[in-house]
């Protein structure tokens, strides 16, 4: 969604197979609000409402990040999650560091 040029939210449609759902997170709409001082309720609800239309289910998941935006517009919901990103790259030498530093042994 923009508004003049400038981007106010980036909605994501998530499409899995049903044995790969984690209930339901894998099949629904992701929403990260850019700017959220110019983007009413009422439009990005209307975006939404547009791409629902790739599922076949009865209720669609929506998660909104960040959770700000849903407080400050009185959005209603369900559950609140917590978003953690974690960089692959840098896991061996974290493994080797904590065996290192407790003194664990791994085959």
């Amino acid at each position: 969604l923009s508004l003049d040029g400038k981007v106010k939210a980036a909605l994501i449609v998530n499409q899995s197979n049903l044995g790969v759902n984690l209930s339901e997170l894998l099949n629904g709409i992701t929403v990260i609000v850019n700017d959220p001082e110019d983007l009413p309720w009422k439009s990005l609800c209307t975006a939404i409402s547009k791409l629902s239309t790739t599922y076949s289910l009865q209720e669609i998941p929506v998660l909104i990040y960040p959770f700000s935006y849903a407080q400050d517009k009185h959005i209603a919901y369900e559950k609140q999650y917590e978003l953690w990103i974690i960089d692959m790259r840098n896991t061996d030498k974290f493994i080797d560091f904590m065996h290192r530093r407790f003194r664990m042994k791994y085959n």
